[in-house]
């Protein structure tokens, strides 16, 4: 193979479907890595960039442009896929200040005439970042996760497009390349390979591929837009996305440990179903006799009061947040870990701030070393190095919008779902933490979602799984019939 050279003396060993990437992506200035989570996309993308450089026969300036929690991540994998100095790879983190703006701005990018910067999407929007950016001319793009930026009017993509289109290669990277239907591959595609493939015109493309369910109100003052897939599109969306695109499961390519999924019910206490029920039927409840009150007159407000009232609190009208006195979700959590800390390191999934609280809590409480991977977790590579690392550690409590993307979990054999939102994209993307290349060290990964019957939770695992169901039925429909495959 033309890049063999490449792949000698790494700090590790690529799999196939690695080395197929390089071959496939020889001649394409865009190419597009649809790796399940988990697959190596990170060591995929950066053996793609060193055959650039290979061609170039120099380092090219190069941007990724990731979620923040996975910087540090980006710049350890260049230690184990590449040869290149570390003082040539420099993580910026958005900026906090005029000064350290200024000196991103003035000093740190315009002294790299060839290395690799990263930085996350947000960041974009701070000006003079993004100025400096653009004035240092990026020749290669790496855009992680790239469907961040599907929404293709925000103004993140927006600066995310301008960007590649003055760049010489792109190398796009997701796993959940469609979650509601195949407009986010138009979304995707405009910032992948700046609407070459699908055009620029979002409307353009919903005409041509999706079938408007309300087309015959048309004229009419009440119409509106209802699209849904067209299969008979099917064929052409898999000619065109294969033409650009690799395509990897984890099934495919990886000899993993099998992936069991418990979903455990537990029952709320009587206070706890009380406050449930009165705010379900009523958009109100009384907590307790000190005047506490919970309303919710918005839908979503209400899905998310009765959401943390599964799990053991719920935020009140007076700005503070009502701690239910007895918590069975909590009791079992805690015979749980109890049982597992000794022998097994444990994710703990959970979307609300007073759930870490009390996870916090229970962990100290069993005496059991933890770390937090949060929002608000300043150091998330040092959380996630001590977890990985340090046999002591044996508990993270994790927020999926934090810990669910891009990061390796894979010293967890097990994963408790605590709590949960909507997202479709955190429920897979937290799912593929620990169970990844790396977790063969385990026999098996065990997943426990709890969740209170006939509840709004046991309504979002349904819904979950079946837009799962339904986006791999779309997505292995596309991959199907004469199209590319990886």
């Amino acid at each position: 193979m033309k890049y063999d050279g490449l792949l000698r003396g790494l700090a590790v060993e690529p799999y196939k479907h690695q080395r197929e990437a390089l071959v496939f992506a020889q001649d394409k200035p865009h190419v597009a890595l649809l790796w399940e989570m988990g697959t190596g996309k990170t060591g995929g993308a950066i053996l793609l960039a060193r055959s650039r450089y290979f061609d170039a026969g120099r380092i090219l300036r190069t941007l990724i442009v990731t979620p923040p929690v996975t910087i540090t991540n980006w710049k350890d994998e260049f230690k184990r896929w590449s040869h290149i100095p570390e003082n040539l790879v420099h993580a910026l983190l958005q900026p906090s200040g005029k000064k350290k703006a200024e000196y991103l701005h003035n000093r740190v990018i315009p002294s790299f005439d060839g290395g690799v910067v990263i930085t996350n999407y947000e960041a974009l929007l701070t000006e003079c970042l993004f100025d400096a950016i653009e004035k240092w001319k990026p020749e290669l793009i790496i855009f992680d996760e790239v469907h961040y930026v599907k929404s293709a009017k925000r103004k993140r993509s927006k600066l995310s497009q301008r960007l590649a289109t003055a760049a010489n290669f792109i190398i796009s990277l997701t796993g959940t390349p469609i979650l509601k239907d195949v407009r986010d591959v138009y979304g995707i595609f405009r910032t992948a390979d700046v609407g070459l493939l699908f055009g620029r015109n979002e409307q353009l493309f919903a005409f041509r591929y999706l079938i408007d369910e309300n087309a015959g109100w048309a004229g009419k003052a009440s119409y509106f837009p209802k699209w849904k897939n067209n299969p008979a599109t099917f064929p052409e969306l898999n000619e065109k996305i294969y033409s650009k695109s690799l395509r990897k499961l984890k099934s495919e390519c990886l000899d993993l440990p099998p992936l069991v999924k418990i979903k455990r019910s537990v029952p709320m206490s009587p206070d706890q179903a009380k406050a449930y029920k009165e705010v379900e039927k009523d958009f109100y409840s009384s907590l307790n006799s000190d005047g506490a009150t919970v309303s919710a007159n918005l839908a979503i407000v209400k899905a998310l009061r009765l959401l943390q009232i599964c799990t053991g609190f719920v935020g009140t009208d007076e700005g503070d947040e009502h701690v239910f006195e007895t918590n069975p979700r909590l009791e079992l959590c805690e015979e749980y870990l109890a049982e597992l800390t000794p022998n097994h390191k444990v994710i703990v999934w959970c979307s609300f701030r007073q759930n870490y609280k009390m996870l916090e809590g229970l962990c100290k409480k069993l005496g059991v070393k933890y770390v937090m991977l949060t929002g608000d977790t300043k150091d998330k590579g040092g959380a996630v190095d001590t977890f990985q690392n340090d046999p002591e550690c044996r508990v993270i409590i994790a927020n999926r919008g934090a810990g669910g993307v891009g990061v390796n979990l894979t010293a967890a054999s097990y994963s408790i779902v605590y709590s949960r939102n909507f997202s479709l994209a955190e429920e897979l993307q937290s799912e593929a933490r620990n169970h990844r290349g790396g977790s063969q060290i385990h026999d098996q990964i065990v997943k426990i979602d709890l969740f209170a019957t006939d509840t709004i939770e046991e309504t979002v695992l349904e819904s979950l799984t079946n837009k799962q169901e339904g986006a791999t039925a779309v997505l292995d429909k596309i991959r199907g019939g004469n199209g590319i495959r990886s």
